[in-house]
């Protein structure tokens, strides 16, 4: 298991999608990856390179359910941010006003 370094998770929430991600995942319990796609309106492979970011930092948690139901049998994917990310948001929050985010990621 790769041990994240403080500039992984640096690169993970600097870009301005991955943030509004964590805020969305922050505002609720878990969303799909359906439910994201229609959120930003992100082509698959997108989404799915974002959500890999967050992940691989422990910034956000995937969950995966199968449901065994012979009549009906789904699988179920679920986004979460984790505890970690939380934390790591709740920083954010505390340092830098949304202004000021906003201003530095559009000077970058």
């Amino acid at each position: 298991m790769k041990i994240n370094t403080r500039e992984d998770v640096l690169k993970a929430i600097a870009d301005e999608t991955r943030l509004k991600i964590l805020e969305t995942l922050d505002d609720a319990d878990s969303k799909t990856f359906i439910e994201l796609k229609s959120k930003f309106g992100l082509l698959d492979a997108t989404l799915s390179r974002h959500l890999k970011a967050l992940k691989s930092t422990g910034l956000v948690s995937h969950i995966y359910e199968r449901n065994r139901n012979q009549r009906n049998p789904r699988s179920y994917s679920y986004y979460e941010i984790t505890t970690f990310g939380r934390r790591m948001l709740k920083t954010i929050r505390n340092t830098l006003s949304r202004e000021e985010i906003k201003r530095l990621i559009s000077e970058n």
